[in-house]
């Protein structure tokens, strides 16, 4: 994306916006402000993103709901996450979205720890994908450098 692309600039005017934003608003608009940036590459490449974290962030909550299918429960979401990237990495002539080996890998990260009882499921998608002190699973807003 080129600084003096229209793309460019809606993104910046949506991080602006966020910026000025509401605290209840500010993470939701960063939220789809982090999408379609990712988005701008292709379409087509957001969707894995979407379905990977969908998966895991009700599939983090399922533990919960049907402890007693855990290892079933558990079994099947790491299939799922592990079969879109084998779709990308294995298939011949199937471009590689940006990044899909780090958000696989970090969401199945997230879901063994949920099922480990190392993290509690997170509140809202939101929190899933920016994370908070107590979750290890960020999407987005990933920190770089000492801590």
């Amino acid at each position: 994306m080129l600084p003096n692309s229209i793309e460019y600039y809606l993104i910046v005017c949506m991080l602006i916006v966020a910026v000025a934003a509401i605290n209840n608003y500010q993470t939701l608009i960063l939220l789809v402000a982090s999408i379609a940036f990712y988005s701008v590459t292709s379409q087509f490449f957001v969707w894995p993103l979407v379905l990977v974290i969908l998966i895991t962030y009700f599939g983090g909550h399922s533990f919960r709901k049907y402890p007693e299918k855990k290892e079933i429960l558990l079994a099947l979401i790491l299939i799922g996450v592990l079969t879109q990237l084998a779709l990308f990495k294995y298939v011949p002539g199937l471009m590689l979205p940006l990044g899909i080996s780090y958000y696989t890998f970090m969401a199945m990260g997230y879901v063994i720890d949920v099922y480990r009882k190392k993290l509690l499921p997170a509140n809202s998608i939101i929190e899933y994908n920016f994370g908070s002190n107590n979750q290890s699973s960020r999407f987005f807003g990933t920190k770089q450098g000492p801590a």
